[in-house]
């Protein structure tokens, strides 16, 4: 810390209580505010370059951040995992939780996560959207099957929402109930299916100038979607100092329980970001499919485990070569499709 003033921030939807310390663990300034416009003007007087802030990630935290980032001095976005001795404490309590962010970040024991720059944060919207969409359309499609099981009617799940499945659906003969449903929710997956091309049309105009996404699109079953996600997800590479650390980000590494003799096999951590794990894990087959070696690799993990650990474990080699890619500005193989290392 390099501030003379230490300051945190327990953060809500419609409130946030702080605490200001100084140097030595004194307590200047306590308070609760709400976020109106004439709350945080009261609460930006008290603030100068020379304070330094800690706060909680909560769903409105970079809102939060712009709107006291010209006041003050820097800003520290708390690690959820690392500071997770707040909620465990014996006395719980917002104003606690303010005085002990403040704490953490006076002494330098304040473990901080990534704070994106704006840009990076109005592509992330795009990608979550999509994604959202995506899942939104996957329960339509649910739906659809199951309306049609109902009345006995089954379709291959590989061919239902091509076009000759989409004919067949629209021939079958149901009740009134059941063709009623039928046509909305058609309607409803024509409907996500145009947004989700719009949204990713919106993607490649934000991205069309991207060097990190065509380094990303020459590994081969990374198509433009996935090196999006990545591209968005991670905002900066150089922010991990190695392969390692950037697996970690991804969650796929096994995490661990050992104690004495006993090391049970507990999966992975699942921890950092989900839809950049999702998008590694929902890519894997594709890339095993074009890299022989890999695809070896997922038949011995698949002989020993199963077939779930094996796409993991090849999602996991996949984390590491994006590293490597785009720490080394290099692509994995060339034009003639030649492994380029």
């Amino acid at each position: 810390m390099n501030g003379k003033y230490a300051v945190g921030i327990d953060l809500h939807k419609r409130s946030f209580n702080f605490c200001i310390l100084d140097l030595s663990g004194k307590s200047l300034r306590t308070g609760k505010c709400r976020l109106g416009v004439d709350d945080l003007s009261q609460f930006t007087r008290h603030l100068t370059p020379e304070h330094e802030v800690a706060i909680e990630p909560v769903n409105n935290v970079h809102w939060f951040i712009d709107q006291i980032q010209p006041y003050c001095g820097v800003i520290h976005l708390a690690h959820p995992y690392k500071v997770r001795l707040i909620a465990d404490s014996c006395q719980k309590s917002d104003r606690h939780d303010a005085h002990a962010l403040a704490d953490l970040l006076r002494v330098g024991y304040l473990a901080t996560s990534y704070i994106a720059p704006h840009w990076v944060r109005e592509l992330r919207q795009w990608v979550l959207y999509r994604q959202q969409l995506v899942q939104d359309r996957t329960r339509i499609k649910n739906r659809k099957l199951t309306l049609l099981s109902t009345y006995g009617i089954l379709f291959p799940v590989t061919d239902a929402f091509g076009k000759r499945g989409r004919a067949a659906m629209e021939e079958v003969k149901l009740s009134p109930a059941g063709r009623y449903r039928l046509a909305g929710q058609l309607a409803e997956l024509d409907h996500l299916s145009d947004s989700i091309s719009g949204v990713e049309k919106m993607l490649r105009e934000e991205l069309a100038d991207d060097a990190v996404i065509d380094l990303l699109q020459t590994i081969r079953g990374v198509g433009f979607v996935t090196a999006a996600v990545i591209r968005t997800v991670t905002g900066d590479i150089n922010r991990f100092k190695n392969v390692k650390a950037f697996a970690s980000f991804t969650g796929l590494i096994p995490a661990s329980r050992q104690s004495a003799d006993h090391n049970p096999s507990v999966g992975i951590t699942h921890r950092g970001s989900k839809a950049l794990r999702s998008a590694l894990v929902q890519s894997a087959p594709m890339f095993m499919n074009k890299n022989e070696s890999v695809r070896k690799q997922h038949a011995r993990i698949c002989y020993k485990k199963n077939a779930k650990s094996a796409r993991v474990a090849v999602a996991h080699k996949l984390a590491r070569i994006v590293y490597h890619v785009w720490k080394e500005e290099r692509p994995y193989y060339n034009d003639n499709g030649e492994f380029a290392a």
